[in-house]
């Protein structure tokens, strides 16, 4: 039997293919399924939350997006907590 890995892919292939809107990772230009649970999704909503509160209080030009994907220097990862300025965000 042969065994035929899978076909890395590169952040370009990934985005067109999958866009940021989806529940993989890249890591290593694998695809990796993400299924986060009920209570890691409650400590990053509350993290954020709070973390928001203090954005706005101080009236920091900030966002804490609910989904993010960002393109690091060695893996392309969903993020669960990100603050960004509003110039960095790419619409």
């Amino acid at each position: 039997m042969t065994y035929t890995p899978a076909k890395l892919l590169s952040f370009e292939e990934f985005i067109s293919q999958y866009g940021d809107n989806t529940p993989y990772e890249l890591i290593d230009g694998e695809l990796r399924d993400i299924d986060p649970t009920r209570p890691h999704e409650a400590v990053a909503g509350s993290i954020g939350g709070r973390i928001y509160v203090e954005i706005f209080r101080d009236h920091f030009n900030w966002l804490v997006p609910k989904n993010c994907l960002i393109k690091p220097l060695y893996r392309i990862r969903l993020i669960n907590i990100i603050i960004i300025t509003h110039i960095e965000i790419n619409i």
